[in-house]
């Protein structure tokens, strides 16, 4: 399984591009010439709620997911079995997710322990449901594999219902969320102070593994090459579409919260991924369409470097998108949040295009080492 696809890097970025570029843009066009509000609804989130802006999440997490069966499989031992080699990849990758996530939104850079979130970032999310799927690898039996995401998400369902309800502050999750914090953060730390705003980590590691391995699934049943590529697309959408069915027929009993990652919530937004990395992999790899791919394409293969600029820079893109937008003209004052997003959008274009330019000249071998022959065994010297 070492193909890769081009509808998985098109997915990849363009979660990317919503979540980066079309969301702020579209905030500043609102904030410049008030659009409905029912469309703004679907760039926010609410307790409960189910919009477009809930789903960017759960589609990076099952995205991961996908690419897994691509990246880890080969790392595997003849055998089959994971060995010290896949361990180091997979504990550094962990860990390199980790650290960014502490440095975006886990106040890492403050240097002060009192201020440090240890898990509260997407990157952190990705890295557990990484992990999980790592551990789940080297099963060979395909059912088995198949199978974990239900065992997951039913194992960390069931306290939900039992102990407690689907309120902010009296589900579960968030009282053991609470409880694993005070045990782990010093006195006097200010996480406590400022609250979760209902997010949940700790026990929904196992909804992000859950997740993550019905991705890397997914990906599985489309490389599985005892079946025509339209069966494997229709069999993934279908899938999907049950999901979804599923999820929506939970709801009545089970809310759809993306807070706590309820079953009715992460149902619908695994199968509407499903769905969509289904169409995607009959447009992009089955019939070779080739239109609509270089920005999805270059935040698709830079997505990490995407993400961390735009977070840990977004203050100064959006000053030196001010101040571009404040000298290239006559601009009121009222219409400079939409020239400001603008600016700032491709401020980011240009700098992750400059980082995929810098990665590409750094992978070109230079000629004297290239040229360079090894020397035989009987050679002198």
């Amino acid at each position: 399984m070492s193909k890769r696809l081009v509808s998985l890097d098109w997915l990849r970025g363009a979660d990317m591009v919503l979540l980066t570029l079309i969301g702020p843009i579209m905030w500043g066009v609102h904030k410049t010439w008030q659009l409905p509000a029912g469309l703004m609804r679907q760039f926010t989130h609410e307790w409960g709620s189910l919009y477009l802006w809930d789903l960017i999440m759960p589609l990076f997490i099952f995205i991961c997911g996908a690419a897994v069966p691509l990246s880890l499989t080969k790392r595997l031992g003849p055998d089959g079995k994971s060995n010290l080699a896949y361990w180091k990849h997979v504990c550094g990758r962990v860990a390199m997710l980790w650290f960014f996530g502490l440095i975006v939104q886990g106040n890492l850079l403050q240097l002060d322990l009192k201020t440090l979130y240890p898990y509260s970032n997407t990157l952190q999310a990705i890295a557990a449901g990484y992990f999980i799927a790592a551990l789940a690898m080297p099963i060979r039996s395909r059912k088995v594999r198949f199978a974990l995401p239900f065992v997951l998400a039913a194992v960390y369902s069931l306290p939900l219902a039992w102990c407690g309800d689907y309120s902010m502050e009296g589900n579960f999750a968030h009282r053991l969320e609470l409880s694993v914090l005070r045990a782990m953060l010093p006195c006097g730390s200010k996480v406590l102070e400022h609250g979760t705003w209902g997010y949940t980590w700790f026990w929904t590691t196992l909804m992000f593994g859950a997740m993550t391995l019905a991705g890397a699934a997914s990906t599985e049943v489309l490389l599985d090459q005892r079946w025509s590529a339209r069966r494997r697309t229709w069999v993934l959408f279908l899938a999907g579409a049950g999901l979804v069915v599923l999820g929506g027929a939970l709801i009545p009993v089970v809310p759809a919260i993306k807070h706590i990652y309820t079953a009715s919530f992460t149902a619908i937004a695994v199968g509407c991924s499903m769905m969509l990395y289904a169409a995607l992999y009959y447009v992009y790899d089955v019939c070779s369409f080739r239109r609509c791919m270089t920005l999805p394409m270059l935040f698709g293969k830079c997505a990490l470097a995407a993400y961390m600029v735009n977070n840990v820079f977004y203050g100064l893109l959006d000053s030196v998108g001010e101040t571009v937008a404040l000298k290239t003209g006559r601009i009121l004052a009222e219409d400079l949040p939409f020239y400001r997003s603008l600016i700032h959008a491709v401020l980011l274009v240009l700098v992750v295009l400059a980082w995929k330019n810098f990665k590409s000249m750094s992978k070109i071998p230079r000629p004297d080492v290239a040229e360079r022959k090894p020397l035989s065994n009987n050679s002198e010297g």
